[in-house]
């Protein structure tokens, strides 16, 4: 069974605490982003997969964000249509929605243009504050 629920930050805690999400800590601490009205937690079988949100730029325009759970491989198919059903949601709030994802991270390229986005942006030079390089990708109402 698949639920999509207001995030809370156990939610987040539990998907920080997998080694491939260890560097998401600081920015998901960030309480703005927390308890924006429009972030959200994707959970199968009881347990989370995903936890994102979108934050508003300025009027229309919003940022997403996501970050996976390491076994959201094994259920992707229900996640998938129910972030599929979050985007069009957001679409309805913003005009545009951009994300950002490592240049060298392929798994993030795939899954952004699975979610109906384009790369509008194939290397934006030291775009995150590690310093490393960002595509930028779009999804237009």
């Amino acid at each position: 069974m698949t639920e999509v629920v207001p995030l809370e930050i156990h939610h987040a805690d539990k998907l920080l605490a997998e080694p491939m999400n260890y560097q998401y800590v600081d920015t998901l601490t960030n309480k703005s982003i927390i308890n924006s009205p429009f972030s959200r937690t994707i959970i199968v079988c009881g347990e989370p997969m995903v936890v994102g949100g979108c934050v508003e730029i300025w009027r229309n325009r919003g940022v997403i964000w996501m970050v996976f759970s390491e076994k959201s491989r094994i259920v992707f198919l229900p996640i998938f249509r129910a972030m599929s059903d979050i985007l069009q949601l957001w679409l309805n709030d913003f005009d545009r929605l951009e994300t950002y994802v490592p240049t060298d991270f392929l798994t993030a390229h795939r899954r952004a243009e699975m979610f109906g986005f384009h790369c509008e942006t194939p290397c934006a030079k030291k775009f995150f504050p590690s310093g490393g390089d960002a595509s930028i990708y779009v999804r237009t109402r």
